[in-house]
C-alpha cells in the first residue's frame, strides 16, 4: 500500500461484499484517489492543500497579532508621567543608576537609635538603595501612567499640600551614565502623593500603588548600601 495513504484528506473506501458463496462482488467506492491497484494510475499524495496553508496562515497572523499586543500591553505608558515629571527626569528614572531615599529631620520614620551612617547632620535619614531587590519594580511603579489617579491632580507642591499624618521622603536619582541628570521626586507616603521636587504640581498614584510604594520604602529604608562594619 501507498505509504502517504494515512496522509491523504480523502482516501480511498472499499466496501467489499460476498453476494453469495459462489460468486464475489466487489464494490468500490472513491473518495477522490483511483484505487491503490490501478498500477500505473497511482496518484502522487499531496502533503497540505489549499485549504490547509490557508489555515496555517491564518493561525501564523494571529500568532502575530496576539505577540504584538501582548507586547504592547506589557509596555510602560509615559505620555501622562512625561508630562508630569519631564522628559530628564523620566531618563533618569529609567537609567540613572545611583538611586537614594532621603526622609526629613523629625520624620515618624526615622529611628533616632540609628548612627552615623544612616542619620546625617541635619537629622535627616539618607539610604542607598542603589542595586537594592525589586528596585526595578519601584521604578516602574512611578513612570507607568496608569498607576496614577489623574483626577487629584493639583497645582500645589507635595509639601505644600495638607496632610494629617504626613510620611514625606525624597527619592533621589543620578547618573551613571552620565546623561542622567539629578532628579529628585517628593513623595507623601500615607496619601500617595507625588511630584518632582521644585514644580508645583502633584497627583496621586491609586491606593493599590501607594500601599505597594509605601511598603518598599519601609522595609528598605535601614538596608543601607553604603554602611560598612
Amino acid at each position: 500500500m501507498d505509504p502517504w495513504a494515512q496522509l491523504r484528506l480523502t482516501e480511498s473506501l472499499k466496501i467489499r461484499t460476498m453476494a453469495s458463496m459462489n460468486q464475489g462482488v466487489t464494490l468500490s467506492i472513491e473518495a477522490g484517489f483511483p484505487d491503490d491497484n490501478a498500477g500505473s494510475r497511482k496518484s502522487t499524495p499531496r502533503l497540505f492543500s489549499i485549504w490547509g496553508v490557508v489555515i496555517a496562515l491564518m493561525l501564523l497572523a494571529f500568532a502575530v497579532v496576539m505577540t504584538w499586543g501582548s507586547i504592547a500591553m506589557r509596555r510602560t505608558k509615559l505620555e501622562k508621567t512625561s508630562q508630569l515629571f519631564g522628559e530628564p527626569a523620566i531618563f533618569a528614572l529609567q537609567y540613572g543608576k545611583a538611586f537614594h531615599i532621603t526622609f526629613p529631620a523629625g520624620s515618624p520614620s526615622i529611628d533616632p537609635r540609628r548612627g552615623k551612617f544612616w542619620i546625617q547632620e541635619d537629622g535627616s535619614q539618607r539610604t542607598d538603595l542603589t542595586s537594592t531587590p525589586g528596585l526595578g519594580h519601584f521604578r516602574h511603579a512611578l513612570l507607568e501612567q496608569t498607576h496614577y489617579d489623574w483626577g487629584t491632580i493639583i497645582d500645589e507642591e507635595v509639601a505644600a499640600i495638607p496632610v494629617t499624618s504626613p510620611i514625606y521622603v525624597t527619592v533621589e536619582l543620578d547618573g551613571p551614565p552620565a546623561e542622567v541628570r539629578p532628579t529628585r521626586i517628593e513623595l507623601e507616603l500615607s496619601e500617595g502623593w507625588v511630584g518632582l521636587a521644585g514644580k508645583k504640581q502633584s497627583v496621586k498614584v491609586t491606593p493599590r500603588v501607594r500601599t505597594a510604594i509605601e511598603n518598599f520604602i519601609l522595609t528598605r529604608k535601614d538596608v543601607n548600601n553604603n554602611y560598612t562594619r
